[in-house]
């Protein structure tokens, strides 16, 4: 997919959900909110070509490809209605050294027990817990990294194999559902704060991976300083190991987390709050997209090279971020 056609499928798609959602959110949501962020940062690591595709080997640190500037692009659309709520984003990853644009999607909707059974958490509770929600959702995207094999694990621990043999497996199209709970507790001074817990279920018959647990964190808070309104927000997303019920890919255990810290430049500049933010997103990861780290024993793979290589980053960017 070229860059243009990319870009035109996106503008496209952001032009008819601001279009319908207004509208579609005034005839049955209670609230709604949609977003468009813009982020540049440098420094990335895994997006960068890690694995060289000709030998199967992640690339040395010192490759002059270990590192790139990226752009994302984010649709982001969150409501409240009678009996639950939504939240979708759509993620549009451009990368300096990559020809192909990557896409990565989430979506959840949620079941309020709260609201459809009256069940009242916050008196025994003291209002630390809100309410309990029942989640389903899904987890989309071309995001094309490598994940380290059957191959490579025995490679690691010094078992002799074939020499030709890719020893880093080809990654393939993310397609997972989600099921799981939702809690929501009462922090004082936050707009909210979140935590999903649940299972990924892959869909996708190439890679057939087991069920995944994942715990993700959220949560958003709004303060002044003199004039000026702040809001922050963000998520921290643990993700559990994944086997295959094929020989090929095998990922381990990571963290994954996202967090913006925003002025809001709507109210500085045109007395509008809440329509326009320019600020910084801080992004965090440990063992980036679960990389298994191995290094090769057996001398097949080029000097200073490994058979795969965990990162952990972390890389503030600035961004802007519009309101509907």
């Amino acid at each position: 997919m070229t860059f243009k056609r990319s870009i035109g499928r996106l503008v496209g798609a952001l032009a008819l959900v601001a279009a319908i959602a207004p509208g579609t959110a005034m005839a049955w949501a209670d609230w709604h909110e949609g977003l468009i962020d813009v982020v540049f940062g440098c420094c990335y690591k895994q997006y960068s070509n890690q694995v060289d595709q000709d030998s199967g080997f992640s690339r040395s640190d010192n490759d002059s490809k270990a590192e790139t500037d990226l752009t994302t692009l984010t649709a982001q659309y969150s409501n409240g209605w009678k009996y639950g709520g939504t939240f979708l984003y759509v993620d549009m990853l451009i990368d300096d050294n990559q020809s192909d644009v990557s896409f990565f999607s989430q979506g959840f909707e949620f079941i309020s027990s709260h609201k459809v059974f009256k069940i009242d958490y916050e008196t025994p509770t003291h209002g630390i817990l809100k309410d309990v929600q029942a989640a389903v959702g899904w987890q989309l995207g071309n995001v094309h990294d490598y994940y380290a094999g059957t191959y490579a694990n025995q490679t690691a621990q010094g078992a002799v194999g074939d020499p030709f043999i890719k020893v880093v497996y080809d990654a393939h199209d993310i397609i997972d559902v989600f099921y799981g709970i939702d809690l929501q507790f009462g922090v004082p001074g936050f707009q909210w704060v979140g935590l999903s817990i649940g299972q990924y279920n892959d869909q996708n018959t190439e890679t057939d991976y087991e069920d995944q647990w994942t715990a993700n964190l959220y949560y958003r808070i709004n303060w002044y300083i003199g004039p000026t309104r702040w809001q922050a927000d963000g998520f921290m997303q643990w993700y559990d190991e994944r086997n295959s019920a094929h020989s090929g890919p095998l990922t381990a255990a990571y963290l994954y987390s996202q967090h913006q810290i925003k002025l809001d430049a709507g109210l500085l500049l045109f007395g509008r709050p809440n329509t326009m933010m320019v600020g910084t997103e801080i992004q965090w990861t440990q063992n980036t997209f679960g990389v298994a780290d191995l290094r090769d024993t057996t001398g097949f793979a080029p000097k200073g090279q490994a058979v795969a290589v965990s990162t952990d980053e972390f890389f503030p960017t600035v961004m802007v971020e519009w309101v509907f």
